[in-house]
């Protein structure tokens, strides 16, 4: 049986160590020092947009960013599940060239974001890999 690895993650990485990742954080409004990487490594993963609604104090929010063009794209929370009542969560696959950032409130205060990004647009991104 071959197991494919489909996505592998990051977690607790430096604003101050990845200077590429300053200008796309920027688009959200980040202010945090820490954040996470998933890195989609199957070009048909697709990422489930959840939680985009309130819940208990917390909601994900999700935006996609251009790095290049430093140009952003938020989605709505119908976008994400389709609304009241089913809230059931689309995918989306990640096209080359962008991220998507996963971000929002969690009890009440702003959450720990996670840059989705593929396998080949890691190095460009990431530029001081270790």
């Amino acid at each position: 049986m071959d197991m494919k690895v489909r996505i592998s993650t990051r977690y607790g990485l430096s604003v101050s160590d990845y200077p590429n990742v300053k200008p796309i954080l920027r688009q959200i409004e980040y202010k945090r020092r820490t954040f996470n990487v998933a890195v989609i490594h199957d070009v048909d993963y697709e990422i489930l947009l959840h939680g985009a609604y309130w819940s208990g104090g917390s909601r994900n929010e999700y935006t996609f960013v251009n790095p290049c063009q430093r140009t952003a794209f938020h989605l709505s929370e119908q976008d994400c599940s389709g609304g009241f009542p089913q809230f059931i969560p689309k995918g989306v696959k990640l096209p080359s060239g962008c991220v998507l950032i996963r971000h929002g409130t969690s009890d009440g205060k702003p959450a720990l974001a996670t840059i989705f990004m593929r396998v080949d647009d890691e190095e460009a991104i990431l530029d001081t890999i270790d």
